[in-house]
Formats: structure tokens, C-alpha cells, sequence
């Protein structure tokens, strides 16, 4: 098995953060199902939230798709201007609440809602955190 060689600009660590602004929920979502039947794998609820990139990076928007455990597919990833990640379904109901405490808050100065993102060892994963501000 031989090792990669890569770059010193592959290398290097990308840190950022997205100010959420907006979202909308897909409830249901279809599945697809494989030639005896089964869900392959199904998706509960999906979330697209967009927003500004504070770091000048492309990503500006983030695709949440909520699974059972057994079915997430990806560790969070990026794709052009997407965010893309899998999140267990029993998470959703957190994550709920913090659209609520933030996007969808009936307060006149409502927190912000952020996501923190950086680079893993695997340049096609990303560590991933909200941040309610």
C-alpha cells in the first residue's frame, strides 16, 4: 500500500464559519428502494439553509439530511458551494429548537445561528458545529 504525496497547498487546514439566514424543511421525502423493496437509505426530513459564508470561502449553503443511524451515508462534506451532511433523525427535534431560538424567534433582536466548519486529515470531510450566538 503506498501513501498519498500531497501538496503543501492540499495540506493545509480550511477553518470558516456560515451566518445562517434562512431555511425550508422537506418533510418525507421519498426514498428510493431497492430491487426486494427496502428503503435505500430514507431520508425523514431535509433541510436546506443558506446563508453568508464569513470567511470568504464558496460555501454558503448547507443540504441536512435526517436518517436513522444506520442508514448516514456521509460525513459532512463539501460540494461547490454545499455543505452537505447527514444528521441522525432523533437530532432533529434539536435542531428545531435552535431554528426557533434563532431564524424563527419571535424576538425583535433574535440570535444568530452559525455554522463552524474545518477541514479533516481527509480532504473531502469536514468537522462540523452550530453555534447559537
Amino acid at each position: 500500500m503506498t501513501t498519498p504525496i500531497t501538496s503543501t497547498h492540499e495540506s493545509h487546514s480550511v477553518f470558516g464559519q456560515i451566518e445562517i439566514q434562512s431555511f425550508s424543511v422537506h418533510f418525507n421525502i421519498i426514498a428510493r428502494r431497492d430491487h426486494l423493496g427496502h428503503h435505500t437509505p430514507e431520508i425523514f426530513h431535509q433541510m436546506f439553509l443558506s446563508g453568508k459564508n464569513l470567511n470568504g470561502h464558496d460555501f454558503t449553503k448547507v443540504d441536512m439530511r435526517f436518517r436513522e443511524i444506520n442508514h448516514i451515508v456521509t460525513n459532512p462534506g463539501g460540494s461547490a458551494d454545499t455543505f452537505i451532511m447527514d444528521i441522525p433523525k432523533p437530532d432533529f427535534g434539536v435542531f428545531d429548537q435552535m431554528l426557533k431560538m434563532t431564524l424563527d424567534s419571535k424576538d425583535s433582536n433574535p440570535r444568530k445561528l452559525l455554522l463552524e466548519y474545518s477541514s479533516s486529515p481527509n480532504k473531502y470531510e469536514y468537522n462540523a458545529s452550530f453555534i447559537v450566538r
